[in-house]
């Protein structure tokens, strides 16, 4: 009788352990498809996010016919560009040429490409320059070395885009108003989709000091 019950006691366990095991294969199994979902929702979402924050940031200082205008005279215009690679701004009342104020931004020393950029990946928010005249702004450089500032354009809603870029030399201590004709522009762009612009400085070798007013397509 003994016998009889122990070996009905250890079929039974080893039915507990298999029943055991096959549940536990079904609970793993559910919850890698609920961790496949959530993954899959997480991505797209941390993925298509940024895009819309950067999409939607220019839409106030873009007039309704495509038109650019900063000037600075509201803090809000700083909010335009992004700062590549520790650039730092600041609103000014030195070197305005029109209104009170203009735009500080310090090229520090050593960095990599520091610039005023905006770009943007939603073809609705690209700017028609289509049938303008010229981009143009005023620039002083405050610093004691000519600057070579590169204006950086692309054109297009997604990669590869078009891009263009134009060299400007700003002696020191002295003021410039560069004006680039959107003709000249249009033989490498596709004017009716620009997508990025981008005022930038090469490997600075030591910190730059400049002051922007008028930022304008016309």
């Amino acid at each position: 009788m003994l016998s009889r019950i122990s070996k009905d006691s250890i079929i039974a366990f080893l039915l507990g352990i298999i029943v055991g095991i096959f549940m536990t294969f079904i609970f793993l199994g559910g919850m890698y498809a609920v961790y496949k979902v959530g993954k899959k929702v997480f991505s797209s979402r941390e993925y298509s996010a940024p895009k819309a924050a950067v999409s939607s940031r220019p839409a106030r200082f873009i007039g309704k016919k495509g038109g650019l205008n900063l000037g600075f005279e509201n803090k809000k215009d700083l909010e335009f560009f992004t700062l590549k690679d520790g650039l730092y701004v600041e609103q000014s009342k030195e070197f305005a040429v029109q209104g009170k104020y203009s735009l500080l931004a310090e090229y520090p020393q050593g960095a990599a490409y520091p610039g005023l950029y905006w770009e943007v990946y939603n073809k609705r928010k690209c700017m028609n320059w289509d049938g303008k005249h010229y981009f143009s702004f005023d620039v002083y450089n405050n610093s004691e070395v000519d600057v070579t500032l590169l204006v950086k354009f692309k054109s297009g809603a997604n990669y590869p885009k078009q891009k263009y870029q134009i060299p400007v030399n700003i002696p020191p201590q002295s003021s410039k108003n560069v004006t680039i004709s959107i003709n000249d522009l249009a033989e490498h762009l596709d004017m009716r989709q620009i997508s990025y612009i981008n005022l930038f400085i090469n490997k600075p070798q030591e910190t730059i000091t400049l002051y922007f007013d008028n930022v304008r397509v016309n």
